[in-house]
C-alpha cells in the first residue's frame, strides 16, 4: 500500500509542474532546452507567437520533438535490420542454382507422364445404374470418325421381367438423334425365332423380341454404332426407348491426334539433317558473317536460320544460310519465334550472332 501511495504522488507531481516547465521553456527558452529533452525555438519564432496561446506553442514544440523521436529510433532500426540480415546464418531451403540431375530427370518424368496422360487417355466412361429398367453408359463411349464402336454397358434391369407378360413380344428402339451414323446388331442364329430387327444399318433400329431379360442382355452386348460423317470433333446422341422408357447414350466422335514419330535410324549418323543452327540479328552484319564462316568451316553442310530486322538489309556471305527479312526493329521475341518456325529438324541449336564456332565446338555431344 505505501509503494502505491509512492507512485500516485510521483505521478501527481509530474502532472502538476509540467506546464509550469512548459511556460518557462516557452517565454526563456532555456531550462530543458541544454539537456536535449525539447528543441529550443528561434527568437524570431517565439517573437512572433508572443500573442498565441502558451500551451499551444509548447504543444506544437513537444509534437515536433516526438516526430524527431520517432524519425531517429526508425533510421536506427533500419540500420540494426540491415545488420541483422547480413550476419543472418539461416539456411534456406529454396534452390537458387541449376537443378541437380535428379531433380530435373524427375521434373521430366512428371511432364512426360502428364502429356502422355492428356493425349492417350480417354474419356472416363460414366455409367448409369437403372433409375429406370434400362441401365447404359452416359458419358466416354468414343469412336473415330467413319469407324464403328460397340454401345458398351446397356442391359435391361432383372426388374424389368415384372413389366413385361411372360412370353409376349416387346420393342426396344434405338434411334441417332443427329443422324451422324448408323446402328446395328448381331443376332444369334438360335435367337432367330425370338428376335425380329428392323433398320440394320440405319438410323432407326428396332428389335422386336420375346427373350427373357438375361438373353436380351446378351444381345444388346452386340449392338454396334459407325460413324458416317467425318468429323474431326463431335458428340452423338443415342435414344434408347423400352415401353415408356427413354435413355440417352452420348458418343464421341473425334479424330485421335498423331503421335510424334521420329525415325531413329536413317540419318541416325548425319549431324546435318538432325540440327538447325538459328539466330536472330540486328545492324551486325559483321557478326553474323564470322558466325556464318565458322559454322561453314567446322560443320560445312549445316543449315543456318538467320532472321533480321535490320533497317538497311545487306546479303549474309555463306552456304547453307536461309535469310528471313522482317520489318525493322520487330524485336528478338519475334524473331525468335519466327527462326524456330522455320527449323525442320529435331533439334535446333540457337545462337547469339557475335558468336563463332572453334575447333571445341562439338554439336555430337
Amino acid at each position: 500500500m505505501r509503494l502505491t501511495w509512492i507512485l500516485k504522488s510521483i505521478l501527481r507531481y509530474t502532472f502538476s509542474i509540467f506546464p509550469f516547465i512548459c511556460l518557462v521553456h516557452y517565454y526563456f527558452g532555456a531550462g530543458l532546452t541544454d539537456v536535449g529533452c525539447i528543441p529550443k525555438l528561434p527568437r524570431s519564432e517565439v517573437a512572433a507567437e508572443k500573442d498565441v496561446d502558451p500551451f499551444v506553442g509548447c504543444r506544437k514544440d513537444f509534437t515536433k520533438w516526438l516526430a524527431d523521436f520517432k524519425m531517429e529510433n526508425a533510421e536506427d532500426d533500419v540500420s540494426s535490420s540491415e545488420e541483422l540480415h547480413d550476419k543472418c546464418t539461416c539456411h534456406r531451403s529454396a534452390s537458387y542454382g541449376p537443378l541437380d540431375k535428379t531433380t530435373l530427370q524427375r521434373r521430366r518424368e512428371i511432364l512426360l507422364s502428364q502429356v502422355k496422360e492428356r493425349t492417350e487417355t480417354g474419356e472416363p466412361l460414366v455409367r448409369c445404374p437403372a433409375m429406370s429398367p434400362i441401365s447404359f453408359i452416359g458419358r466416354g463411349i468414343a469412336v473415330e470418325p467413319l469407324k464403328s464402336v460397340k454401345i458398351q454397358g446397356l442391359s435391361l434391369h432383372p426388374s424389368a421381367a415384372f413389366l413385361m407378360h411372360p412370353h409376349s413380344w416387346y420393342t426396344i428402339g434405338f434411334h441417332s438423334t443427329r443422324s451422324l451414323g448408323s446402328l446395328s446388331v448381331e443376332v444369334n442364329e438360335a435367337f432367330d425365332d425370338e428376335v425380329k430387327v428392323i433398320g440394320q444399318n440405319t438410323k432407326l433400329l428396332t428389335i422386336n423380341s420375346s427373350l427373357p431379360v438375361e438373353q436380351m442382355n446378351l444381345l444388346l452386348g452386340n449392338v454396334s454404332y459407325h460413324s458416317e460423317n467425318f468429323d474431326a470433333d463431335a458428340l452423338e446422341v443415342i435414344e434408347v426407348s423400352f415401353l415408356h422408357f427413354i435413355a440417352s447414350i452420348h458418343l464421341h466422335i473425334f479424330r485421335k491426334p498423331f503421335p510424334k514419330l521420329y525415325d531413329m535410324e536413317d540419318d541416325a549418323g548425319d549431324l546435318n539433317k538432325r540440327v538447325t543452327i538459328v539466330t536472330k540479328t540486328f545492324m551486325r552484319y559483321e557478326s553474323v558473317n564470322n558466325l556464318v564462316a565458322s559454322v561453314n568451316k567446322h560443320y560445312p553442310n549445316l543449315t543456318i536460320v538467320v532472321v533480321d530486322d535490320s533497317e538497311q538489309i545487306e546479303p549474309i556471305r555463306g552456304r547453307n544460310v536461309k535469310h528471313f527479312i522482317m520489318p525493322f526493329k520487330e524485336g528478338w521475341f519475334a524473331g525468335r519465334n519466327l527462326g524456330l518456325s522455320q527449323v525442320a529438324t529435331k533439334y535446333f541449336f540457337y545462337v547469339d550472332d557475335d558468336m563463332v564456332f572453334t575447333e571445341n565446338t562439338n554439336l555430337e555431344t
